[in-house]
């Protein structure tokens, strides 16, 4: 019995230490935020993630760290500062000046022109207010570590991070004007040589590059919506003929829409026409005159004239100027439960009271119901007031989180 006892005794001593060793392993632990990107979604196809991926995490076993998060752009330009402006570094630059990241964290980047490769100046704020909010910075490509007393102690931190943000920007911009002056011989010869394989869904690129061939169905389609809105006919009510036809749809959707009518009743390469584009930030920006004879003409410059007329028409009547116009509150969040459509607002001019719902269905031609919209809107909110709002915020998970306070 003795024996056992001190075997048992030995055992929890043993146990005790390896807790011991652990919380101390966990405690030396720092906890890293890996952050990649890379410009080009052709890059993706390659090794970049694979390789800034690895990196970051060999540096982390080798170095006592622990990566707790992960941010990728994918895509995204540190030229033109896309990936602070719309992408994952700019959503943790927003938590770094909220306070949600804890001081000490170790922010992990390949180098400092995957941060950003804007002007030298912009690139040393930005990385200056990262190290001023506590945050260390460790650039796994060359083995550096950046801190603000590092910055303010060594100078010679502060001139090599000055000297490769100069280095990035400098490449980024030689990069930036040879392409832009690429395209820009692109656009001359434009009718010589086609700039892109993209074109409209009812022409396909030719071999030589130089040509566009018809696809001849689609071309039957795009005119006799034409004729349909000369005729009068509005968008919903061709989308509606189209799929009462069973003409079938291009692309992935599975069936005709106003919208995507409307989209093919303003395009003007219908007529032959080709406006240049050139990227800002994630804007496409027209450059130059349009490329009159880029695509061939499907359409007559009468026709697209009359039909876009038409159509100006009809919006301009329906144009609700009254101050007490009712919105749809609902847009793009309520579908519909029969058919799994969205439900589409109308806009009742003259008495905007009964204003309607009614479901996408109605152009594929099945049959589905109409909403008053003023009715489906106050018993809504009436239904929102009954909602124990203080319950639901108090236990966000709870399966009890709409119980309504005065429900019968």
């Amino acid at each position: 019995m003795r024996t056992r006892r001190l075997v048992s005794t030995e055992n929890i001593g043993r146990a005790a230490l390896r807790v011991r060793r652990l919380t101390t392993i966990e405690a030396v632990l720092r906890e890293a935020i890996h952050y990649g990107r890379y410009s080009k979604d052709e890059q993706g196809a390659g090794d970049s993630f694979r390789r800034q991926a690895e990196g970051s995490q060999r540096y982390a076993e080798a170095h006592g760290l622990v990566i707790v998060r992960v941010l990728f752009d994918k895509g995204f330009s540190g030229y033109h500062g896309d990936n602070i402006n719309y992408g994952k570094l700019g959503e943790l630059l927003r938590e770094i000046r909220e306070g949600k990241i804890e001081p000490g964290t170790v922010l992990l980047v390949e180098f400092l022109d995957r941060l950003s490769r804007e002007s030298p100046i912009s690139q040393f704020l930005l990385l200056a207010e990262i190290l001023k909010a506590g945050i260390e910075v460790v650039t796994f490509g060359d083995q550096k570590r950046y801190t603000l007393e590092s910055m303010n102690n060594n100078p010679h931190d502060l001139f090599g991070a000055l000297g490769i943000m100069t280095r990035g920007h400098d490449e980024a911009k030689t990069k930036d004007d040879r392409h832009t002056k690429n395209w820009a011989q692109k656009r001359k010869r434009a009718n010589e040589e086609k700039l892109t394989a993209m074109g409209p869904a009812w022409l396909r690129l030719m071999q030589c590059r130089k040509r566009w061939k018809q696809l001849r169905d689609r071309v039957r389609v795009v005119r006799l919506i034409f004729g349909l809105a000369c005729k009068g006919l509005g968008r919903h009510r061709i989308a509606k003929l189209l799929n009462r036809r069973k003409v079938a749809p291009w692309g992935r959707a599975k069936f005709w829409t106003k919208t995507y009518v409307g989209r093919i009743l303003r395009n003007r390469a219908v007529i032959g026409e080709f406006q240049p584009c050139e990227r800002k930030g994630r804007l496409q920006v027209p450059v130059g005159e349009p490329v009159k004879t880029y695509y061939p003409a499907i359409i007559s410059q009468k026709q697209f004239k009359k039909a876009n007329a038409l159509r100006q028409s009809r919006v301009g009547k329906c144009a609700h100027k009254r101050t007490d116009a009712v919105p749809n509150l609902f847009r793009g969040i309520i579908l519909d439960g029969a058919t799994g459509c969205a439900m589409h607002y109308n806009k009742v001019v003259r008495t905007p009271r009964h204003s309607f719902l009614f479901s996408s269905a109605v152009e594929k031609g099945a049959c589905a119901s109409y909403w008053n919209y003023a009715a489906f809107e106050q018993n809504v909110l009436h239904h929102l007031e009954t909602i124990n709002w203080a319950q639901l915020t108090a236990n966000p998970g709870n399966d009890a989180r709409l119980n309504l306070k005065n429900a019968p």
